[in-house]
């Protein structure tokens, strides 16, 4: 399979002197990206979580969804057989931008312009004005993980442009036992 966008995790029962796999997360079949994974182990060490973003269920590899995996530790080639949807809804990528194509792009984060280009929002000149950052998390404690993801699936319209907007998500999700 020549595909170039998967999550793998390797692990290590010593320390850290040998390392294991990599195990593959995403268990689809697909050629379609999985990237920017999200782990968090439980406090007693017995058990993993990973969420990431994922294309699987869009044809054109293009809307993304939510999916997680849970797996125990130590891992194994089959520790991560299955996956689940986190998302309800698929939601289009949100690309920093111009407002050369107008619902394509968030003009709140233009991309690497000089300030005084037209097809740049200026209104926005701090030091990440390029960048709208990877903020998903993971924390847990021993009942239940707690994620959070960046999520475009809703719509807002200001001054005559409706785009998708960048929201935080939020889950808490009960360890398996």
């Amino acid at each position: 399979m020549n595909d170039k966008a998967d999550i793998f995790v390797v692990g290590s029962t010593n320390g850290g002197l040998n390392w294991d796999g990599p195990y593959r997360v995403n268990s689809d079949s697909t050629t379609n990206d999985q990237w920017q994974p999200v782990i968090i182990v439980k406090p007693d060490g017995t058990k993993l979580f990973a969420g990431w973003y994922d294309r699987r269920n869009d044809a054109n590899n293009s809307l993304i969804q939510i999916h997680g995996a849970f797996a125990d530790l130590p891992l194994n080639t089959n520790s991560f057989a299955t996956n689940f949807l986190i998302s309800t809804a698929q939601f289009p990528p949100v690309f920093t931008g111009t407002n050369d194509i107008l619902g394509a792009y968030d003009t709140a984060y233009p991309p690497h312009f000089d300030d005084c280009d037209s097809r740049c929002c200026g209104s926005y000149d701090g030091t990440y004005k390029a960048h709208m950052g990877d903020y998903d998390t993971a924390v847990s404690d021993n009942n239940y993980v707690y994620y959070t993801w960046s999520d475009k699936r809703n719509t807002s319209t200001n001054h005559a442009v409706t785009r998708n907007q960048a929201d935080i998500r939020f889950i808490r999700v009960s360890w398996p036992r």
